[in-house]
């Protein structure tokens, strides 16, 4: 045996004044609201001490070495004109690592990108900082 209730669909009820969508002739822009510095800088509107130490979080960016140094390349023109290496410690055995560092330029555009070997994979490379500049000529005897 079935039993079926039958109950009555409040939605298909019409109301009695139909109410018509705002039209907006104008957009209104919003006052950006201005972060809390002290949150993202512990050192806002303080003095910061001789020899302090800052761990940084900064987002690094990693990929195949030939994939950024052909993307660095066929993107920004920019070709190695500086290399060396780094010192890192292994995490576990502490033995002094090498990483590979790289400087990328590009003359005329003046765009650089600084690159760095991961030390636990040297397959890796990792975009440091990018930005556009000059080199500055040196002069026997100067000093920055």
């Amino acid at each position: 045996m079935a039993m079926f209730l039958v109950v009555g669909c409040q939605t298909t009820q019409s109301a009695e004044t139909e109410t018509k969508p705002e039209i907006v002739k104008e957009v209104k822009k919003l006052p950006k609201e201005k972060p809390d510095l002290s949150t993202l800088n512990p050192f806002v509107n303080k003095e910061i001490p001789l020899r302090q130490v800052v761990t940084s979080s900064k987002p690094i960016v990693c990929g195949r070495a030939d994939t950024i140094l052909n993307n660095v390349y066929n993107k920004f023109g920019e070709v190695p004109v500086f290399l060396g290496q780094s010192k890192a410690q292994h995490p576990v055995s502490n033995n002094e690592m090498k990483p590979m560092v790289t400087v990328t330029h590009n003359e005329t555009t003046g765009t650089f990108t600084f690159l760095e070997q991961m030390p636990l994979e040297e397959r890796l490379l990792c975009i440091l900082s990018t930005g556009i500049g000059k080199f500055k000529p040196m002069t026997k005897g100067s000093s920055f």
